[in-house]
C-alpha cells in the first residue's frame, strides 16, 4: 500500500510531489528527468532527496538573500538582527530587485560549549605525550636528571590519561542519548569518524597506561617503541576531529584542509604548556637549583610553546584573511574579524592566547628562566587555546543553512 505524506494530499494544485527517486517510472523521476530543478548545495554531493521546481538555484543560497529586520506573521530568530547586520557588511545586497528573507524561524545551533572543551581537553591529552616524546628524542643521549626523567615517564603519561578520561566523558555527555554510547562499540558504523575517533581514544589510552606503568615499575625508564606508538597515536588523537567536523558538509568553515595541521599545532601548544606547568607544580626540581639536563628540557618546553603559538596563529590568520573558497567561510571571516566574535579573537585569542605568551616566554628565556612568566604564559596559551575552539565551533554554525 502507498501512502503519501499529508503535506501532498492536502495541497491542491499539486505544489508538493512525493515519490521514490531511484524508480525511474515514478512521477517524481520523470519531472527530475524532463524540468530544470535546483537542490540546496549539490557541490556538497550529499545525494540530495529534495528538489525545487521552476526556481534559480541561487535563489536556495541563504548567503544570496538580503535579511529583513522584521518579518510578518513569523518566529524571528533571536539574533537575526547580529546576523543581518553582518550579512549587510559582508556585501552590499540592498538594492532594488534583491531576493529578500520574507519568513524565518529559529535555528538554535546544534554545538555549544562542550564541543569547545572537548577540543580543548582532547589537545592536552594528545599534546603532552606528542611533547614529551620529542624531549625524549631530543635529550635520549643525555640522560635528564630524576626530576626530568619523572617527569617524562610519569607525570607526563599521567597528566595524559587525566585529560583523556575528561575528554571521554564530555564526548559522551554532548551525545543526545549519552546512555547508548556504547552502540559505538557494539554497533559500530565504522564510516563515521565519531565511532574511528573513540577507537583512536581506546589505543591512545591504551598506550599511554603502557608509557605509564613502565615508568613506574622501572622509574624513570620508558622503551622507545611505547614512545612511538603513544606520540603517533597522541597525533591521530589530535587530528581526527578535522576529519569529524568534515562530515559536516554544510559547515564551509570546518572544510578547510588547513584544520588537520591546526589540530596537531593546538595540541604542540598545550602539550607544551602542560608540561611547563608540571615541571613547575610539581615540586621538583627548584629552578635556581636545576640540573643542566632538566633546565634544557624547560627551555626547549618554552621554545616549543613558542613556535606553537607563533605557526598556530599565522595559520589561523592566513585562513581568514586569505581569499575564502566560499560566500559562507566569508561570513564566518567577518563574524570573527569584525562581527560579533572580534572582540573573543582579537583580545582573547590573539592578544591574550598569542603575543603575551610569546613575549612573556622570550624574556624568561633571556632572562635564564623566571618561574612567574611561565606559569603565566602557559595560562594564558591555553586559556587563549580555549577561547579559539569556542570562536571556531560558533563561526562554523553561523552562516544560515536554509
Amino acid at each position: 500500500m502507498k501512502l503519501e505524506p499529508a503535506c501532498v494530499i492536502v495541497c491542491p494544485t499539486r505544489a508538493i510531489i512525493a515519490g521514490d527517486i531511484d524508480d525511474p517510472e515514478s512521477d517524481i523521476s520523470q519531472i527530475i528527468a524532463t524540468r530544470t530543478v535546483a537542490a540546496r548545495k549539490p557541490q556538497k554531493d550529499t545525494r540530495p532527496k529534495l528538489f525545487y521546481a521552476g526556481i534559480e538555484g541561487d535563489f536556495l543560497q541563504p548567503s544570496m538573500m538580503e535579511p529583513q529586520p522584521s518579518h510578518m506573521f513569523a518566529e524571528h530568530p533571536p539574533d537575526a538582527n547580529l546576523h543581518a547586520n553582518e550579512a549587510h557588511r559582508n556585501s552590499a545586497r540592498s538594492k532594488p530587485g534583491a531576493a529578500r528573507v520574507v519568513y524565518d524561524v529559529a535555528h538554535p545551533q546544534p554545538w555549544g560549549l562542550i564541543p569547545a572543551f572537548y577540543l580543548w581537553t582532547k589537545s592536552i591529552a594528545a599534546g603532552v605525550l606528542m611533547v614529551a616524546a620529542l624531549l625524549i628524542g631530543l635529550f635520549a643521549s643525555t640522560h635528564p636528571a630524576p626530576g626530568g626523567r619523572f617527569l617524562l615517564t610519569t607525570l607526563a603519561p599521567a597528566a595524559a590519561l587525566l585529560f583523556t578520561g575528561i575528554t571521554t566523558i564530555l564526548l559522551i555527555a554532548d551525545l543526545h542519548r549519552p546512555e547508548r554510547f556504547y552502540y559505538i562499540l557494539l554497533k559500530p558504523n565504522p564510516r563515521s569518524w565519531l565511532v574511528v575517533g573513540t577507537w583512536i581514544l581506546i589505543l591512545y589510552s591504551i598506550l599511554t597506561a603502557v608509557w605509564l606503568a613502565f615508568g613506574v615499575e622501572f622509574p624513570g625508564q620508558v622503551r622507545l617503541p611505547i614512545v612511538v606508538a603513544a606520540a603517533v597515536a597522541g597525533a591521530c588523537s589530535a587530528g581526527y576531529s578535522a576529519f569529524l567536523f568534515a562530515q559536516a558538509k554544510g559547515r564551509d568553515l570546518w572544510q578547510s584542509p588547513l584544520f588537520l595541521w591546526h589540530l596537531l599545532m593546538q595540541a604542540l601548544v598545550a602539550g607544551a604548556a602542560t608540561v611547563i606547568l608540571l615541571v613547575v607544580f610539581s615540586g621538583y626540581p627548584h629552578i635556581a637549583d636545576a640540573t643542566d639536563g632538566d633546565r634544557a628540557i624547560i627551555r626547549a618546553s618554552n621554545l616549543l610553546l613558542i613556535a606553537g603559538v607563533g605557526l598556530s596563529m599565522l595559520m589561523v590568520l592566513s585562513e581568514l584573511l586569505l581569499t575564502p573558497f566560499s560566500a559562507d567561510v566569508r561570513y564566518a571571516a567577518e563574524m570573527i574579524l569584525r562581527g560579533r566574535l572580534r572582540k573573543m579573537f582579537w583580545f582573547g585569542v590573539v592578544a591574550l592566547g598569542t603575543a603575551a605568551p610569546a613575549g612573556l616566554l622570550v624574556y624568561a628565556l633571556a632572562a635564564d628562566l623566571s618561574v612567574p612568566l611561565e606559569v603565566l604564559a602557559a595560562v594564558m596559551s591555553l586559556g587563549g587555546l580555549l577561547i579559539f575552539e569556542q570562536v571556531w565551533i560558533i563561526a562554523g554554525q553561523a552562516a544560515p543553512l536554509s
